[in-house]
């Protein structure tokens, strides 16, 4: 029956060890797919990053063409202007350059709005792919330390049962052999009485 009582405490241990080692191995994967979910969403923000810079590239490639188009379209128009004799410095004059000049800086003004969302809706992507990869990370540790607190307590639940068992085996050991004593005892006393008396 001691023998008994030491197999329970053994077993609890063991239990225990399962249990710790399982939760540990859990809370290891737990962490290590919030890590992945993180590099995930950082390679997509880099993505994002990359496409900004090359929308910052493409405005200003776009810019020094537009005014390119425009030096060469003003070129032209003083060139006609001169072939019709008229004078380059007349308010005549000036009043079409200057409507032409409005209409190209609308063009490069509308033209560099549209690059410049186009870049601020990329950083907002890049932005919102990494909070998103901080958070699954967060909370992936936050349920790695739970899974390991519950495999804690667990392995300490089935580490208690196992010693109460035995503790339960070795008090009921010690119980008969109690009532064993007890009833030798009193069939001694008994034979005894019965000599005296008989």
């Amino acid at each position: 029956m001691g023998d008994g009582a030491s197999m329970q405490e053994m077993a609890g241990g063991l239990s225990a060890m399962g249990i710790w080692d399982q939760s540990y191995t859990q809370a290891q994967n737990i962490m290590q797919q919030g890590q992945d979910a993180l590099f995930q969403n950082e390679y997509q923000a880099g993505q994002y990053q990359i496409a900004a810079q090359v929308a910052d590239i493409q405005a200003a490639q776009t810019n020094f063409a537009m005014r390119q188009k425009w030096d060469s379209q003003m070129a032209n128009v003083n060139a006609v202007m001169a072939m019709d004799g008229a004078d380059p410095n007349s308010p005549s004059s000036w009043a079409v350059k200057n409507a032409a000049q409005g209409k190209e800086d609308n063009a490069l003004d509308n033209t560099m709005a549209n690059f410049y969302n186009d870049k601020m809706d990329k950083m907002s992507a890049r932005k919102l792919y990494m909070l998103q990869g901080y958070k699954a990370q967060y909370m992936a540790n936050q349920n790695a330390t739970a899974t390991l607190a519950s495999g804690h307590m667990a392995s300490m639940g089935a580490m208690l049962s196992g010693l109460a068992a035995a503790q339960n085996s070795r008090t009921a050991v010690r119980q008969a052999r109690f009532s064993a004593m007890t009833s030798i005892a009193g069939s001694a006393l008994g034979l005894l009485g019965g000599l005296r008396f008989g």
